[in-house]
């Protein structure tokens, strides 16, 4: 069996998982001098591409500003998710995808995601609800092993679309029950906390969009600003993390190049500190009420996005 062959062979799911199989060995390049991503197939000792028909790899591009505005805000507002904006951090997908594919966007923001996280596990060390994370960190890895095998059959739109839906009929109860003047904090429930947890995990390794559900589960039982901002930061770096080896698998981060990844992480680092800054400063009600405001136009964004592909 042909080097090609036996890659396709052991990719399963997870060449399944592109919208092509020539997709599944291809690796992302974030050209120096392009600011777009560009895709070269990946190819055997015989220098076939397995068997199946790649397109050939595209030239350099000069960097198109708008291509670097929006690689620059993408990474900013990352920083600012992992600074305590959690909601924020939703947006980075989606903005990349005006000029890639949205795949090679998630591959692309995941280096500085985890770089982010890094910084921000530091500045939110003291900062946690242990009980939150002994349910949503398990639930959440459980979600990711999930996520590999469900990937391949559900439409990123489909899993935009849940998640937007998560945060809406959250937003809506949350409104309700201030129309109603029920606004007590609800207990902490390890139950929810799976079920929650678990589709943190699922939401997040797809399209980095696992904050609706935490916020749906966690925001409720109104905790400090500070110990919310750390239990999110924590939960999704150890999540991050975990995505890496399924990454790599799929090559969607082989060939990222450094220069242009420095400077992003550069720009999230900004960003994290910026989140860090406002989140210590703000009233408990304001960052709340922020928070909630963010998560709404969130998800309003990610079901008119899902719906405008599915429909």
């Amino acid at each position: 069996m042909g080097r090609g062959a036996e890659n396709a062979a052991q990719g399963g799911a997870w060449a399944r998982f592109l919208a092509s199989g020539a997709a599944a060995r291809c690796r992302i390049r974030l050209y120096p001098g392009g600011g777009v991503c560009q895709v070269a197939p990946k190819r055997g000792r015989s220098g076939d591409a397995g068997g199946i028909a790649a397109p050939r790899p595209q030239q350099r591009q000069h960097p198109m500003p708008e291509h670097l505005i929006l690689l620059a805000i993408a990474a900013f507002v990352v920083g600012l998710a992992k600074g305590g904006l959690t909601a924020a951090g939703a947006l980075s997908v989606p903005l990349l995808s005006l000029f890639m594919d949205p795949l090679q966007a998630a591959g692309v923001i995941l280096p500085v995601y985890i770089a982010s996280d890094v910084v921000a596990v530091i500045l939110y060390r003291r900062d946690f609800s242990l009980r939150n994370l002994k349910v949503l960190v398990p639930a959440g890895l459980v979600g990711i092993v999930i996520a590999m095998f469900i990937a391949p059959m559900v439409p990123v739109a489909g899993v935009s679309l849940a998640t937007g839906l998560i945060g809406l009929i959250y937003c809506l109860q949350v409104a309700w029950a201030r129309l109603k003047g029920r606004q007590e904090a609800r207990p902490f429930s390890a139950r929810r906390g799976w079920v929650f947890g678990i589709l943190c995990g699922v939401t997040s390794f797809i399209s980095h969009n696992g904050a609706p559900p935490f916020q749906a589960f966690v925001l409720p039982q109104r905790l400090e600003n500070l110990t919310f901002a750390g239990t999110a930061t924590i939960l999704f770096a150890i999540i991050n993390v975990s995505k890496i080896p399924a990454y790599t698998e799929l090559g969607l981060w082989d060939q990222i190049e450094l220069p242009r990844l420095a400077w992003m992480i550069v720009v999230s680092i900004c960003g994290a500190f910026s989140g860090r800054f406002i989140v210590g400063r703000l009233p408990k009600w304001v960052y709340m009420g922020l928070v909630q405001i963010m998560l709404f136009c969130v998800s309003v964004f990610l079901i008119y996005e899902a719906l405008g592909v599915l429909l």
